[in-house]
């Protein structure tokens, strides 16, 4: 089986600026991966180029054994991705907005199993209200549902705990864990080491462009830290 990333000697430059410098990285099928690193450490520019939203400067990266630079619109089909913009029209109620999205996946409807993601993020009884009335919170919840409606093999979520207040962020562990659970590839950046480590089942540190650890013990001694919440 072909790995779900395989990332060769990837450079992401802006202006003089690396972003990415020289990163090297499989992750395979079904795996579980938490990327952690300071503010400006190039984890979001990582999870982009993954998503194939961003093209390298050079190096090679492939998708499920195939090549963004020759595959990526086909590829995006089998990628939910959760970034900092929600990518909801303000307009439209959540369910509107679901249909929507079904639009523009072939064989995609807003069925059962969108219902019941719905109901797993606490939304069944705003699922009709327009989506600019909700908060921060809300709107974070949504675009998780929205993230999956394709049913995804591949998750992507850039800060997903970001706006989320204590129920919700353990709404998402549990949502993580029961995915990744199911065969879902997950990689999500975070800030908080502790939390990753209790849901994925790997963990690397982004730093300065750079992979400089991977691994709880090497994690852990990167920033400083012991046992107990930390962030970074």
């Amino acid at each position: 089986m072909s790995p779900a990333f395989l990332v060769e000697n990837l450079w992401k430059k802006y202006g003089y600026r690396n972003a990415l410098s020289g990163i090297d990285l499989e992750i395979s099928a079904g795996d579980c991966l938490a990327i952690l690193g300071p503010n400006g450490a190039g984890k979001s520019t990582l999870l982009r180029v993954l998503a194939t939203r961003s093209s390298p400067t050079s190096g090679r990266v492939s998708v499920l054994g195939q090549d963004v630079s020759k595959r990526a619109t086909q590829l995006r089909e089998k990628i939910g991705v959760v970034f900092h913009e929600p990518c909801l029209r303000h307009d439209l109620s959540l369910i509107q907005n679901l249909q929507f999205f079904a639009g523009l996946y072939p064989d995609c409807r807003v069925d059962e199993r969108a219902l019941s993601l719905i109901e797993t993020v606490g939304l069944a009884d705003r699922q009709h209200d327009p989506v600019r009335d909700f908060s921060r919170g809300m709107m974070q919840r949504a675009t998780l549902v929205r993230s999956l409606l394709h049913d995804p093999s591949i998750w992507l979520l850039d800060e997903p705990f970001t706006g989320l207040d204590p129920e919700g962020q353990r709404m998402l562990e549990t949502l993580l864990v029961e995915e990744h659970q199911g065969g879902r590839t997950i990689v999500f950046v975070s800030h908080d080491v502790d939390q990753s480590l209790r849901v994925a089942k790997r963990v690397v540190v982004i730093d300065d462009g750079e992979l400089r650890a991977e691994g709880e013990e090497a994690v852990r001694a990167h920033f400083g830290v012991s046992g107990g919440k930390e962030n970074v």
